[in-house]
């Protein structure tokens, strides 16, 4: 449980950090995605051992490198994408697909509000939205998941 606790709170610690960046200057920091995925590597090798620490890796790895794929054609920039890249090391190969999908969710939430405001750019930070999908997926775990 302490791990869980752990990797929560570190990845919603970088995901808040690059919101708040990519709200101020619509980048996010590359040493950002790649600290915070040491960090998650290095929490699954201290409490699960080797194999844990690997299995973080490469979760991290194949969405870095599916990342590097898709920024061209993605409809959301390459940090963001590395941001999801992260959030692998921390939820394995499965979480950052459904953090993407809530963070979709929300992001539709934020052009409706905005649109509703009369405000009708399309282009907007995502890093608040991945964040947003990351803190309902939090949610979900620990309502749904852990009992």
């Amino acid at each position: 449980m302490v791990l869980y606790g752990l990797l929560w709170l570190f990845l919603l610690a970088c995901l808040l950090e690059a919101a708040f960046h990519d709200l101020r200057t619509e980048t996010i920091p590359w040493w950002l995605t790649i600290y915070g995925s040491v960090v998650g590597v290095l929490l699954h090798a201290l409490f699960q051992g080797v194999m844990g620490g690997l299995n973080s890796f490469i979760a991290c790895a194949v969405w870095f490198a599916l990342a590097e794929l898709l920024w061209r054609v993605s409809p959301i920039g390459g940090g963001d994408l590395n941001l999801l890249a992260m959030s692998a090391a921390y939820t394995g190969l499965v979480g950052p697909v459904l953090i993407y999908l809530l963070a979709g969710i929300v992001q539709i939430g934020v052009y409706v509000a905005a649109f509703a405001r009369g405000d009708m750019r399309f282009q907007r930070p995502f890093a608040p939205a991945i964040l947003g999908g990351a803190c309902l997926m939090l949610l979900w775990q620990l309502t749904v998941v852990i009992k």
